[in-house]
């Protein structure tokens, strides 16, 4: 999380080749672009925005995926494992099943 952090941030602090901040803009004259082109082109977006933006939503997809995923998943495991338990299946088969899932017996108990 503070690896991508540092890096979103280091977009929004630095600005590609040819960019720069317009010193005219800002609250003195806010109908200058806040950033300005060597050739002349002005932006009202950062510059990098593009970049940020799918860094954004590319973690919030990753987060978001994990979360629902891995608890779905593993809500479901512990479940059909307590269901193996109630049908009187062994607890060591149970246990095995656990195991090859990855899911902490502890939790299905």
């Amino acid at each position: 999380h503070v690896e991508k952090y540092r890096e979103v941030k280091d977009l929004i602090d630095t600005l590609p080749d040819g960019w720069s901040r317009n010193t005219n803009a800002g609250t003195t004259n806010p109908s200058k672009a806040p950033f300005v082109h060597v050739s002349g082109k002005v932006s009202w977006k950062h510059p990098n925005f593009s970049k940020i933006q799918a860094m954004i939503d590319q973690a919030h997809q990753e987060a978001k995926t994990t979360t629902l995923t891995d608890d779905r998943f593993s809500r479901s495991q512990i479940k059909k494992l307590r269901l193996m338990l109630q049908s009187g299946i062994p607890l060591e088969a149970v246990k095995q099943k656990a195991r090859l899932d990855g899911i902490d017996m502890a939790m299905v108990l």
